[in-house]
């Protein structure tokens, strides 16, 4: 089988041709709008004859392990168009203009439609889209929400489904559409999780402090406040809550005492951005809806990659040559 893919790798391009050609014969699929998103898979073993096996962010949560990145565009509905393999090391923002212009020299350049997370975002990316006439719908970094915070509070929101809002909010230029989304559901599972992150601080914090307070003679305040960045990490959802400083106490046998406080303005951005996410488009003329079902449609590709590695047995790799992994 792995002999037979090597023979059939040289013949990549022809075979997707020929794939998308018959499936639009058996099947009324729509190319208008492509949908693009990355995934990992790793190696077992060093994998040192293969110069793409590089340790990279790992989305099968085996950082240990030597990957290589697999680029995936599908269709509505997640018919696989195409793929790239890119090093393992690779970020996914500096995939996007390569993959479109593969997609493109294989299919034409119409005015399509592109669907992306926010992984995938960058101005660079974005204007890269628009001056060869192309629309997308992505998401965008959870920091760009802080300049929708009068909106939040405000009136204007369109019912999509039972737990889901959206409003429109057009940029100052015109040339793009903000899409705010509130999910009930989603604001109930992030509220859990500063909860849960929170009280892990703080029980953390409780116990520093204890044991500063104990000490018979004066611990190292540098490592004092790395136990203290060890602890914000862990629970980094909830780090900007508290307000943490090592102070000196000279009527205590260790010198050092622990005092915290929680930072009321991130409790409040904290509640009132629970569930809340935000999407940009230069499409115009669409309903809030209609954007969104469009955008939610990533989840097609994430189940064409669920498909590639479990059923089709794509992980772990344990090919040794750059050829036969492609080959795989």
């Amino acid at each position: 089988l792995y002999r037979t893919l090597d023979v059939l790798l040289p013949h990549k391009e022809a075979i997707e041709k020929h794939l998308k050609e018959r499936l639009g014969e058996l099947f009324d699929l729509d190319y208008d709008l492509l949908i693009y998103d990355i995934t990992s898979t790793y190696f077992e073993g060093d994998a040192l004859a293969n110069p793409q096996a590089k340790r990279g962010y790992s989305r099968d949560k085996r950082p240990d392990c030597k990957q290589v990145c697999i680029a995936l565009v599908v269709t509505t509905g997640g018919m696989p168009l195409g793929y790239e393999v890119f090093d393992g090391n690779r970020t996914d923002v500096t995939t996007v203009e390569e993959v479109v212009e593969a997609m493109e020299a294989k299919y034409g350049r119409a005015q399509r439609i592109w669907a992306m997370d926010r992984g995938m975002v960058n101005e660079e990316n974005l204007a890269f889209l628009r001056e060869r006439g192309g629309h997308y719908i992505v998401g965008t970094p959870r920091s760009h929400l802080k300049r929708y915070e009068g909106e939040l509070t405000e009136r204007g929101w369109s019912q999509v489904y039972e737990d889901l809002e959206v409003k429109l909010c057009p940029s100052p230029d015109g040339e793009e559409t903000f899409i705010l989304c509130r999910s009930a559901s989603r604001a109930s599972k992030e509220k859990a999780m500063h909860e849960r992150f929170s009280t892990r601080i703080e029980d953390g914090l409780e116990k520093l402090g204890r044991r500063l307070a104990r000490a018979k003679k004066r611990p190292s305040r540098v490592q004092v406040e790395r136990q203290i960045g060890r602890l914000l990490q862990k629970n980094s959802r909830a780090a900007g809550k508290y307000r943490i400083e090592v102070e000196d106490d000279a009527d205590r046998p260790g010198h050092l005492r622990l005092r915290w406080t929680c930072n009321e303005s991130w409790s409040h951005w904290a509640s009132l951005s629970e569930g809340a996410y935000l999407l940009r488009t230069n499409l115009v003329g669409w309903e809030p809806e209609a954007l969104w079902k469009t955008y939610i449609q990533l989840t097609d590709v994430e189940a064409a990659f669920r498909t590639v590695k479990s059923d089709l047995v794509l992980r772990p790799i344990y090919h040794h040559v750059e050829r036969r992994v492609h080959g795989h």
